[in-house]
């Protein structure tokens, strides 16, 4: 086992069998949310309901799960000789399982964390959620991942974590709190942990702990297991190809019913391809047609993305807005209810709370 502590204060305990607060599993909450740019990729995720489990080379903080936070520098070479043959399957002949041995010992080794890493990163994709209380009104997160133009969605999450039914390729999933640090250590596995016993629990620890920097996300993480998914290796370096893997989809499906909320950016309604209207407690969005002077690809994007609104989440919509409340200036969720006037490219939104 290895013990560190969480964003609480706890300690934190990463285990074979997942990570551990104060020797019992992890508390979910009640919501988690998590913030999307209106981009075609994320709005085919939103109509089908699913999310996309990144690989760690996909992640925007460059310390984040990162191979080099493992250290095999205290195994002797018997040991490590031992460790980097059990990285190969039967598939690879013993002669080339030699010349590959040779030429690691001459560099000391010194890949056997980017091989642990590796061989473990194509069977997981962690996806990343906010905590509620610092989300859907955290102005960090709705400038950094949605520019106050995108959407930020709510999740029961115990809804979204009963997912068996509807991932019959999952073998497994690990949910946890991030651990923030002011420095990350490097982890000794020949001192902290028993590694032939608990393989698996230094690839939690390099995919659960980040830098205080980021300790504004209070975010938390479901790592998704699969048996082989794509691996982006071109993303590390340009002398790679991607690996398709065997399961190449790196996607984890939901019911629709595990979305409790979706929010609107604040400038959600200074697009270009709406105009509005307010008459007495109505505000009436218009899209603008094709002509020469608006993107077609662009214009179809929105559309699609009232649609889907309209469609599965229409009593479920909150628009963000700037407001002073109690002599200070906050934003807050003003619910809207969603309505299409019938045979047209034209919604009605009713502000709830007029």
């Amino acid at each position: 086992m290895l013990e560190k502590k969480d964003f609480y204060g706890n300690k934190f305990t990463y285990t074979k069998d997942g990570v551990l607060v104060n020797s019992k599993k992890v508390i979910k909450p009640k919501t988690l949310c998590k913030f999307f740019s209106i981009a075609k990729y994320n709005l085919d995720a939103f109509s089908k309901n699913y999310l996309y489990a990144s690989h760690p080379f996909e992640l925007n903080d460059l310390l984040d799960s990162s191979g080099k936070i493992l250290s095999f520098d205290d195994f002797d070479l018997e040991e490590k000789r031992k460790i980097y043959l059990s990285f190969f399957g039967d598939e690879i002949s013993d002669k080339i399982k030699k010349e590959y041995l040779k030429n690691a010992e001459n560099s000391n080794f010194k890949i056997l964390d980017e091989m642990y890493f590796g061989n473990h990163s194509r069977s997981i994709g962690n996806i990343s959620f906010v905590s509620t209380d610092k989300g859907f009104n955290n102005i960090l997160m709705w400038s950094h991942y949605s520019g106050h133009n995108g959407f930020c969605v709510e999740f029961d999450v115990d809804i979204l974590l009963d997912y068996r039914c509807l991932n019959e390729k999952v073998k497994g999933v690990f949910f946890r709190p991030m651990q923030y640090v002011e420095e990350i250590e490097v982890l000794n596995l020949k001192k902290e942990i028993d590694f032939e016993k608990d393989k698996l629990v230094p690839f939690l620890y390099a995919t659960t702990v980040k830098k205080n920097d980021w300790d504004y996300e209070n975010e938390y993480r479901l790592t998704v297991f699969k048996e082989d998914m794509s691996v982006p290796l071109s993303k590390r370096s340009s002398m790679y190809e991607d690996k398709k893997g065997v399961d190449n989809g790196r996607y984890f499906r939901y019911s629709e019913n595990a979305i409790k909320r979706i929010f609107i950016g604040r400038n959600f309604l200074n697009s270009k391809f709406i105009k509005f209207e307010k008459n007495n407690d109505f505000l009436f969005f218009d899209l603008i047609k094709f002509n020469d002077s608006v993107d077609q690809n662009e214009c179809e994007i929105f559309k699609q993305f009232m649609s889907i609104l309209f469609e599965k989440y229409r009593e479920k919509i909150y628009l963000m807005t700037d407001e002073v409340e109690d002599g200070k200036l906050i934003i807050k969720p003003h619910k809207l209810k969603l309505k299409k006037i019938e045979g047209e490219d034209r919604y009605q939104f009713i502000d709830e709370s007029m």
